[in-house]
């Protein structure tokens, strides 16, 4: 999986074609890409980048789009600008801290895979949270688990980043335990609607600066 970097989108069709073979070209992999990403709507320009996705996909060399941070409002608008591919994946951040349960079901019921990045949120500050503790110490798990399982049951692909061996494996071993209904809402409970604003509100701000 790539993106289309906001600077490509910003220098028009040309420069999102380059980026992306460039792209393929330095992956090296036979020639194509499994999942190719806009990864911010960038005002003005994310249409006709999405547009020579599709152009770029025609020709073998991407099997399937995606968007990233895209709002419902801003994935009506491709789809109404008469994208021809439904995008697969829309990855934005989500996690027990930052749950927006509005537009990740909105997404879901499009058939729109939710990919949550961020899944572990900011470790440092998290995952001594008291909630994580009694949750990781009721199921024999580490809080990073119980964060990650936790988006599993959603049915998020959760994603999250490290260049520690043992920590993939832990990442990985989120199979021999399940939170419980309640446990799920309790951790639900730990975004609350100011967060969610003051999230939405940011996202605006960064897309205007653009």
């Amino acid at each position: 999986m790539s993106k289309v970097w906001n600077d490509a989108q910003k220098g028009g069709r040309a420069a999102v074609r380059r980026s992306v073979l460039e792209s393929v070209e330095a992956l090296n992999f036979g020639g194509y890409f499994d999942l190719f990403l806009v990864h911010w709507p960038v005002p003005g320009y994310f249409v006709e980048t999405y547009r020579e996705l599709e152009l770029i996909q025609e020709e073998g060399k991407l099997r399937h789009l995606g968007v990233s941070n895209f709002s419902p409002a801003e994935y009506e608008e491709l789809l109404a600008s008469g994208a021809r591919v439904k995008p697969a994946v829309n990855q934005f951040e989500v996690s027990p801290f930052m749950y927006r349960p509005r537009d990740v079901e909105y997404f879901q019921q499009r058939d729109v895979l939710v990919s949550a990045s961020k899944s572990l949120h900011r470790a440092g500050e998290c995952l001594a949270n008291p909630l994580l503790g009694k949750l990781s110490r009721e199921h024999s798990a580490t809080p990073a688990q119980v964060m990650l399982r936790w988006g599993v049951q959603k049915g998020l692909v959760v994603v999250s980043k490290t260049c520690d061996e043992g920590r993939m494996r832990e990442n990985r071993a989120l199979f021999g335990f399940s939170l419980s209904d309640e446990e799920m809402r309790s951790l639900d409970s730990l975004t609350t609607e100011d967060d969610i604003d003051k999230r939405a509100k940011l996202e605006i701000e960064r897309k205007r600066q653009m």
